[in-house]
């Protein structure tokens, strides 16, 4: 049930009897999504096995999405190896001026932003409880976006592995994605909602120091999409801290009254 709602959840939708049925057909009869389903099943067995050994690490997701995304159309030359490729995520065209979210860049920053990653979900102690710890980790690991796909079904096993190596599970005996799966929009805005919280913050905090932004202009200073920026900028609107500058409707000009009144004296 894991593995068919982990699947469904990203757009791989196959019924139950199908990856039943498939342990009693030959490799070439099964359909392409049946056996990317059943390979969810093979990388959850193997991980919640050596989740009694050793922590959770890169090294060990790098080799469980090699074999998550075998035999499938994502089975390049990055598969088991973290992307050496940049990603966007949510685009109905081919421009990443149209993603929703737009992951860590490759390259050093994000091996170092995965190595953190790692010493800090293998971390315990009061201070955080631990579904806090493993809600904030999944959080984490999503917007780093490590891998070319698989990236959202090892997250979600990532979670079962932190619970069973706290000593809350023996065995893996808890399935997250179902309850998931039924709430799959509110699951994915949240998660989107993290991250847009962020940049509305970074966001009010510049306008200290410049009262007045555009949508294109601060997607640029801030690093993220014109769609994240213009989420901020809403919600900045609504609450009063921002307001359109003139008429125009391309490029509006937005402006914070109470910073600029500061600033001229």
């Amino acid at each position: 049930m894991e593995a068919r709602s982990t699947s469904a959840i990203e757009g791989t939708c196959v019924g139950m009897e199908d990856v039943l049925k498939a342990d009693f057909e030959d490799a070439s009869d099964i359909s392409s999504d049946v056996a990317e389903v059943r390979n969810y099943v093979r990388i959850a067995e193997i991980a919640t096995t050596a989740i009694n050994d050793r922590p959770v690490t890169v090294a060990l997701l790098e080799y469980l999405q090699g074999i998550l995304v075998s035999g499938t159309s994502s089975h390049t030359t990055q598969a088991g190896q973290v992307r050496t490729t940049d990603a966007f995520i949510g685009v109905r065209t081919a421009n990443v001026e149209d993603a929703r979210f737009v992951p860590c860049p490759h390259g050093h920053r994000l091996r170092d932003g995965l190595l953190d990653w790692e010493g800090w979900i293998n971390q315990a102690g009061p201070e955080m409880h631990l579904m806090t710890r493993i809600a904030v980790g999944h959080y984490q690991f999503e917007t780093l976006h490590p891998f070319n796909d698989g990236n959202g079904r090892l997250g979600r096993l990532v979670m079962l592995l932190q619970l069973m190596r706290a000593g809350e599970l023996t065995h893996p005996v808890v399935a997250l994605s179902p309850w998931l799966e039924s709430r799959r929009r509110e699951y994915r805005d949240q998660l989107f909602e993290v991250s847009a919280t962020g940049v509305t913050l970074r966001i009010a905090e510049g306008l200290i120091g410049y009262p007045m932004l555009t949508i294109t202009w601060a997607a640029k200073r801030y690093g993220v999409t014109y769609q994240t920026v213009s989420n901020a900028v809403s919600k900045l609107v609504a609450l009063g801290l921002l307001r359109q500058y003139g008429e125009g409707s391309y490029d509006r000009v937005f402006i914070n009254d109470e910073a600029l009144r500061v600033l001229v004296g």
